[in-house]
């Protein structure tokens, strides 16, 4: 891997929950209910499934996202460093139809595997600065307690272990991303996920998450809490019940609602994907795998042909 897709899977390792990669991470942290890794970070937190967490941007939140724009607009209210808050404006890097299908059975640690245009292996003359990529994480991450283990070897998103805390997994985008020609998103999924047979499905955007200058992200003002982690900023979400045998299933965007501050989803401005599993309150194991994960109902793209909407 190169030097440059180094350092984003360290700095966006995190879709933090915990910041379960090594490196800067602004995602929130796995206490945290639903935090998704800052764009480009690995881990986020998760929430239980009736409620997602509050976006990070981390840990569960994807990674840190590399610094994608300028900021906005002033606002009032100082970020963590002391500098006064101002609005991350979205770039809007347009999307591919296809998000990550696995299919590189990458052997490697999850941290360093990425999609499009900053795949695995890939030089830094080949990448693009505005195309689109990212990469996937799990929560918590080893050397935490409780981690989980995130497999790429078969061709998928194996994820297994005992969730002992706020655990999930999920995909971060390297830059803010536009996907609003498409109507959802659509990915295969089955396993064990608890007793529950349910996670709570969340996608991470500009709007809901905690204003980062540092890494360019975010337009979420938030007065308690820290930009790993705070309750004013939630991603949208929905629950989504997981069979033992993998299925498509297909989320529209205008399925997902109860983020903060905006509650619906933009589809102009994404920032990664993630699956949290139920709050324990006593640990559980889990086993599921995740694979063609793509945006359907675009134009001529049928994604997954077939499929139907989840209710």
């Amino acid at each position: 891997m190169s030097h440059r897709l180094a350092s984003v899977a360290q700095a966006c390792g995190l879709l933090l929950v915990p910041c379960m990669v090594a490196g800067a991470c602004s995602a929130q942290s796995p206490s945290d209910p639903a935090a998704l890794p800052n764009a480009g970070a690995q881990g986020g937190s998760s929430g239980s499934n009736s409620s997602a967490g509050t976006t990070g941007f981390t840990g569960g939140t994807g990674g840190s996202i590399p610094p994608a724009g300028a900021g906005g607009g002033s606002g009032s209210g100082t970020a963590d460093a002391g500098a006064p808050m101002q609005v991350q404006k979205c770039p809007g890097t347009p999307v591919t139809e296809l998000i990550a299908d696995f299919s590189s059975n990458f052997t490697g640690d999850l941290a360093s595997w990425t999609f499009g245009a900053a795949a695995s292996g890939v030089g830094d003359a080949a990448i693009p600065s505005v195309a689109f990529s990212g990469g996937g994480y799990v929560y918590p991450a080893a050397p935490s307690p409780g981690a989980l283990s995130g497999d790429l070897s078969q061709g998928n998103l194996h994820v297994t272990g005992t969730v002992s805390t706020a655990s999930g997994f999920g995909l971060w985008f390297a830059t803010c991303s536009d996907a609003s020609e498409y109507k959802g998103i659509s990915f295969k999924i089955g396993g064990n996920v608890g007793d529950t047979t349910q996670l709570t499905f969340s996608i991470q955007t500009n709007d809901d998450a905690p204003i980062d200058p540092t890494n360019a992200k975010g337009a979420c003002f938030y007065t308690s809490g820290s930009v790993n982690f705070t309750p004013d900023c939630q991603a949208p979400s929905t629950a989504i019940t997981i069979g033992e045998v993998p299925v498509i299933v297909q989320v529209p965007f205008a399925t997902l609602g109860g983020g903060k501050t905006a509650a619906q989803v933009n589809p102009a401005e994404l920032l990664g994907i993630q699956f949290a599993f139920a709050n324990p309150t006593v640990p559980y194991d889990v086993d599921v795998k995740l694979d063609d994960v793509r945006f359907y109902g675009g134009g001529d793209a049928a994604g997954a042909a077939g499929a139907p909407d989840l209710p």
